[in-house]
């Protein structure tokens, strides 16, 4: 890679280790909706776009550490289930574009699965690491996400999954 593209891509990572250190802290701190749809969008964004200057093996995921050295540095309080998704997003591009699959192809897999990931990040992590049983922890995933639209508990909250999962996978298909 030549020393522009270098640059490119050394830019293209400080914006998305920036924006996942400050705007995930701010978006963190008033505990606003779809912080995981925002920011895994534009790790989406950087991480095309830093394959776009032209794909070498290691070179994703080598962005994706220097974004967690820089998030732990900047963001320390930030949750362990961020870092996770951030690693998560990271090995998955880096995998996708090694298969060596048409560029437009892999941008397309990888934005549907970066989003459907942020999407399922929670139910993802109380079940994996905590050890909750599945079913609580769909409770606890829908309480959640009922909680940060303003509503107590919620009855009928399949409508409110399925609104959740299908503007991620919308927004995976526009990013």
């Amino acid at each position: 890679m030549n020393d522009g593209k270098a640059t490119i891509v050394m830019r293209l990572t400080a914006l998305w280790a920036f924006s996942e250190a400050f705007l995930g802290g701010i978006l963190h701190a008033f505990h606003l909706p779809f912080t995981g749809l925002i920011l895994s969008s534009i790790a989406v964004l950087c991480i095309v776009c830093i394959a776009l200057q032209g794909y070498t093996k290691g070179q994703i995921i080598k962005a994706t550490l220097l974004v967690l050295l820089i998030k732990a540095m900047i963001s320390p309080h930030t949750p362990v289930s961020a870092y996770v998704a951030v690693l998560l997003q990271g090995a998955f591009c880096e995998f996708i574009f090694l298969l060596g699959t048409p560029f437009a192809l892999s941008c397309f897999i990888v934005a549907i699965a970066a989003l459907m990931q942020s999407a399922f990040q929670k139910l993802i992590i109380l079940t994996l690491l905590f050890g909750v049983d599945f079913w609580s922890a769909m409770d606890e995933f829908l309480n959640s996400i009922a909680k940060q639209f303003g509503f107590g508990t919620v009855e009928y909250t399949n409508y409110l999954v399925l609104f959740y999962l299908m503007l991620h996978f919308l927004v995976g298909i526009v990013v």
